[in-house]
């Protein structure tokens, strides 16, 4: 089974904050609503990089995997939160994540996976220093 970008979470959290930090004026004039801040689902997602980044470093010590990884940190989550920087957390972020987490959860569970399932063959992969995972497999294509 592949690793695509959209059986992981924090793709989904990239997702909502493009679809946020670029599209909401677009919303609001021609749909007449915003998509809240993802920035609680970025902080939650760059916290579990960072716990993956230290995994990372203590079973496999090789740079050029770690380099990869920390760019990916990088682009999809630290430069997103730093765009966000002066957005508050709100309750309703909570809720809103909440349900974008189930909803992700269901559809996983639709395509006859889960996320168990999803989080070990991506922490396998790159324990192994495989570009199985979406990012990895783009760094690879655009250094050929």
């Amino acid at each position: 089974m592949d690793i695509t970008i959209d059986k992981l979470f924090s793709y989904w959290a990239f997702s909502w904050f493009i679809i946020y930090y670029f599209g909401n004026k677009y919303l609001e004039k021609y749909a007449g609503f915003t998509v809240s801040s993802p920035i609680l689902a970025l902080h939650i997602a760059f916290l579990e990089n960072v716990i993956e980044l230290i995994s990372l470093i203590t079973v496999n010590l090789n740079g050029r995997l770690i380099l990869k990884f920390i760019t990916m940190i990088l682009f999809v989550k630290i430069i997103p939160l730093y765009l966000l920087r002066n957005d508050k957390i709100e309750i309703k972020d909570f809720y809103i994540l909440l349900g974008v987490f189930i909803i992700y959860v269901v559809y996983l569970h639709m395509l006859g996976t889960s996320l168990i399932a999803i989080y070990k063959q991506t922490n396998k992969s790159l324990a192994e220093g495989k570009n199985d995972t979406p990012f990895y497999r783009f760094i690879d294509w655009i250094s050929r």
